[in-house]
């Protein structure tokens, strides 16, 4: 009981600074949360994958139904500045990691050709009187198992104590993502995004979407830090790379943060490598021939080495 006393207490003494989970203050809420988190973050989480689908449904139904929302999605054009970063990169990828590894040049025209076929949700922003178009966070939601565990949580928490002491995280999940398996355009969710973009949200389902982008961009920059914080270590050690960061990053998307190679061999080759805050969290990227991901483990960075998906060796100790 102490304990759990002395956790809620930190947890409101930090209150500017919480996010996801950490903004319940109701411990049982907590616990659900972070349980629901660790649920959603495997790999291949058919939950993330039955989000994203509910999200398509609702571009496909902005284009058929809700025409006053056309604005609020982007298709891709070879034309359009909006797009032409990420086409730049894909170039780059090809161009470099792609002349050593040929293998992986159809998986990165399959990716590209995927993610073109895929509108982007935007929202307004005014920059010198001149309103543009930019990359909307909700688009992550699918993919930040952190903001989605907030999410559900919050529905859970609205709900009466006798559906919270019956119902566990299954049947939550499709009560809120999924709704009557008839009629996925009725779940809760569906219609809390669908409002997002009509500008309809009450001011508690503004506060909810506050925090879904609060978790979104921390979680984010936590992923940042460690990227700028490794990149610092490669300049140190001579090392020549281009990184791939971004909101809105097909390269990234990939699992590609950046590439690199030694600066004093111009002839060597270019690998691909991810940068996690944690080296639990790196996989093999089945994309690519040999490739990397560097994590730290005790305050320390260690690196492995794939093909493919296979590990090679060791973790190694490397600063």
């Amino acid at each position: 009981m102490m304990r759990n006393l002395i956790k809620k207490l930190l947890r409101e003494y930090i209150a500017d600074d919480r996010w996801g989970c950490e903004l319940f203050m109701n411990e049982n809420d907590f616990e659900f949360c972070t349980t629901a988190s660790n649920k959603l973050k495997a790999r291949n989480s058919k939950e993330r994958t039955q989000v994203f689908n509910v999200l398509e449904m609702l571009k496909r139904d902005i284009f058929e139904s809700y025409q006053d929302l056309i604005g609020k999605i982007k298709s891709y054009s070879t034309n359009d500045d909006f797009f032409s970063r990420n086409d730049e990169q894909i170039e780059k990828l090809i161009n470099t990691v792609g002349k050593s590894c040929k293998s992986s040049i159809p998986y990165i025209n399959q990716f590209k050709e995927k993610q073109s076929s895929q509108s982007l949700f935007v929202r307004d922003i005014e920059i010198d009187g001149i309103i543009e178009k930019e990359y909307d966070e909700i688009n992550k939601l699918n993919s930040n198992y952190t903001a989605l565990a907030y999410l559900l949580t919050k529905y859970r928490e609205g709900k009466s104590e006798e559906y919270r002491a019956n119902f566990g995280f299954d049947i939550i999940f499709r009560d809120y993502f999924l709704g009557d398996v008839n009629s996925l355009n009725a779940s809760p969710f569906y219609i809390f995004v669908r409002k997002h973009l009509e500008g309809t949200l009450d001011e508690t389902e503004k506060g909810i979407l506050d925090n879904i982008y609060k978790t979104i961009q921390k979680t984010s920059s936590i992923g940042d830090e460690s990227e700028s914080e490794y990149q610092e270590f490669f300049s140190e050690i001579g090392v020549e790379f281009e990184s791939f960061i971004g909101n809105f990053s097909w390269v990234d998307m990939m699992g590609v943060d950046l590439i690199f190679k030694s600066r004093t061999d111009p002839k060597k080759d270019w690998y691909p490598m991810q940068i996690k805050s944690k080296l639990e969290n790196c996989y093999g990227n089945y994309r690519f021939c040999k490739n990397f991901c560097v994590g730290k483990e005790n305050g320390d960075w260690y690196i492995n080495e794939y093909y493919a998906e296979n590990l090679i060796g060791k973790p190694k100790k490397i600063k």
